[in-house]
């Protein structure tokens, strides 16, 4: 009985199956240090900061070259430099308003730049600023540059 209702196999089709791999990511992709110097001759003045380019005691610290470079998924490479008599071991402080952003600190090197990698909220459109205090306590200037995730 079982050879009257049989039924006929179809042909097999071959069977598609997903290739995984993974992908290089490229340089442009990657958050690194290529913005940042990673020396500075001391003689180098600090132009339009001071009667003579240089800091003296007294004088408030600037932020200068604050930028905030999307690295894609709404991940910004934050960088800058803190011009101060001493600006060595400063504590940079972003805000903002932005999630993923208010809050996060970072400390300069011995020449006063600074970095740090952030990743905002999906979504979110807004400022980040950054300030600084120097070891007398005075504050800088508050910087900003508009961010926005992708």
């Amino acid at each position: 009985m079982g050879l009257l209702f049989s039924r006929r196999r179809a042909p097999a089709r071959p069977v598609r199956r997903a290739r995984l791999s993974l992908e290089f990511l490229e340089h442009r992709e990657q958050p690194s240090d290529f913005f940042l110097p990673t020396t500075q001759d001391p003689n180098t003045p600090v132009y339009g900061v001071g009667e003579e380019g240089t800091f003296t005691d007294g004088e408030a610290p600037v932020i200068q070259n604050f930028t905030a470079t999307s690295v894609g998924n709404g991940t910004y490479y934050l960088t800058g430099q803190v011009s101060s008599a001493q600006p060595g071991g400063l504590v940079v402080t972003f805000g903002g308003g932005i999630t993923g952003m208010d809050g996060v600190t970072t400390t300069t090197d011995a020449n006063g730049y600074f970095s740090v990698t952030v990743t905002i909220g999906a979504g979110e459109l807004g400022t980040v600023t950054a300030t600084t205090v120097d070891s007398q306590g005075q504050l800088s200037a508050t910087v900003s540059r508009v961010v926005t995730s992708e």
